[in-house]
């Protein structure tokens, strides 16, 4: 009987070395596999129970997860143009089976899947715009870029929540070029703007020499001998001139 007795309890203690104990979390969806095959299905959060070296769980965390990172990409007018960003992520719970499958452990989502699409969605989208409108027009590259990540990485079982292009910048010379540029654009403008001035400013002379040469006209026409005499009583300060001889003052 004690024989007996020992033999269960060896087999108890041998059954719970030999089984392992995996908890999956709320933020958690797990592969159950077996013999090198993965289960159908994910696994839910819970607890799980599983012998060694026949079968294993896999977990992965679903919860949104960022990464920042970085491309080089051509302009459509041949500059080279460096985009940062921002991606916010996360697995769908529904594909951790495929995603196993495709993709294997967690750890190589970000540099085997991730990285190497956003480069080459970058590139795509970036090579559709000259450089004057990758800076112009920022939000729409962001969209493009957003909506070609997405179809790209939904067939992994990766959900793309959200881009953010952090930074955008050019080569040193293309900067200096801009500047130029923008000194040269600035400095049109002064001078259209001077020019305008001063042909305002022609312009009213014009009008006010019209205008004078008008008055003088009028003027011409209505002024007759009493006008003139009336003007030479108007400035006559009342004192007579020294004459010599006789007659009439005039």
């Amino acid at each position: 009987m004690r024989k007996k007795l020992h033999l269960v309890l060896l087999g108890g203690a041998t059954a719970a070395i030999l089984t392992g104990c995996s908890i999956v979390g709320p933020q958690e969806r797990a592969v159950s596999v077996s013999f090198g095959q993965a289960g159908s299905a994910s696994l839910k959060p819970g607890i799980y129970f599983w012998f060694p070296m026949v079968r294993s769980i896999k977990s992965y965390n679903i919860t949104v997860q960022k990464t920042e990172l970085d491309s080089s990409a051509g302009t459509r007018d041949l500059q080279k143009v460096n985009t940062h960003a921002a991606l916010n992520w996360h697995i769908n719970p529904e594909d951790v089976v495929r995603l196993y499958t495709t993709i294997g452990s967690a750890y190589w989502i970000e540099s085997n899947i991730i990285v190497p699409a956003f480069n080459e969605v970058a590139k795509q989208a970036t090579a559709r715009k000259t450089a004057e409108e990758v800076l112009s027009k920022r939000d729409e590259l962001k969209g493009e870029i957003d909506t070609s990540l997405t179809k790209h990485l939904f067939k992994y079982g990766v959900l793309v929540d959200d881009v953010n292009i952090i930074d955008v910048t050019f080569t040193k010379e293309f900067d200096e070029a801009v500047e130029r540029k923008q000194i040269a654009e600035q400095r049109a403008q002064q001078a259209k703007y001077e020019a305008q001035q001063a042909q305002n400013t022609a312009v009213a002379e014009i009008h006010r020499a019209k205008g004078q040469a008008e008055a003088q006209r009028l003027l011409a026409q209505t002024v007759d001998a009493r006008v003139l005499q009336l003007k030479a009583i108007e400035k006559w300060n009342g004192a007579f001139p020294q004459v010599m001889g006789t007659g009439a003052l005039p």
